[in-house]
């Protein structure tokens, strides 16, 4: 990666990508760095995969909520996606 971004910082600029809270100097310097850097490409792909993941998965489970009529239940470990 090069001297002007660290890890943090381009997982910080993806996370806003997804978020949609990027601007549009961030994007274009975020655009730079991964036509320029092929760890940042990697780092960008593994990102954006688990981001997908997480997000169907999300979508899974508010079609099998919405299914059996339950509610999730947020609360301690011990009862964290347990159906209330």
């Amino acid at each position: 990666m090069n001297g002007r971004w660290t890890t943090d910082r381009l997982l910080d600029a993806i996370g806003n990508l997804c978020n949609g809270t990027i601007d549009e100097a961030e994007g274009r310097e975020l655009d730079e760095m991964l036509a320029s850097d092929a760890q940042a490409r990697r780092v960008y792909t593994n990102y954006m995969w688990t981001h997908a993941c997480l997000y169907a998965e999300g979508g899974s489970l508010h079609i099998d909520v919405a299914a059996t009529n339950t509610s999730i239940r947020y609360g301690s470990q011990d009862d964290f996606w347990r159906p209330a």
